[in-house]
């Protein structure tokens, strides 16, 4: 029924369609990988710019008073300045936008404000009841 060249050719015919499919196969392999690649070297990215603005943030802060030497501060956007003067004095002249440095081991805490490329103020912050009025705030929020 089929001849030999015939058998042949249809051999041939599916070793090209199976390359065919292998290489389709490969290629999305490749562009998936590349894709995935590209998602990892941007958050990379993302950190690295997050920490080049935080060191940036700190020699500024820096370049205006004397910080406290060997530790990192924790660092916050105030984004609710009225609310966080109501809770506590320590953030009356603060304005949206300004940022907290806080040392805990040094015990100070500073508010600068890159806007005005100020120090509001600098004192100790007590985080605690910082915490349970920003708690307040989400409740009335909810409710």
């Amino acid at each position: 029924m089929f001849t030999n060249s015939l058998l042949k050719t249809i051999l041939r015919l599916l070793v090209v369609l199976l390359l065919l499919g292998f290489s389709a196969w490969s290629f999305w392999q490749y562009r998936e990988t590349k894709r995935q690649l590209d998602t990892l070297t941007d958050a990379l990215d993302s950190a690295e710019q997050a920490q080049q603005a935080r060191q940036e943030l700190i020699a500024r802060v820096g370049r205006l008073m004397v910080l406290p030497e060997g530790e990192d501060p924790l660092i916050f956007d105030i984004e609710n300045a009225a609310a966080l003067a109501q809770a506590q004095a320590f953030f009356r002249n603060a304005v949206n936008g300004d940022k907290v440095l806080i040392y805990p081991r040094a015990g100070r805490s500073i508010i600068y404000s890159p806007s005005r490329n100020i120090i509001v103020n600098v004192g100790t912050l007590l985080v605690q009841n910082l915490e349970e009025t920003a708690t307040e705030s989400t409740e009335a929020v909810a409710e």
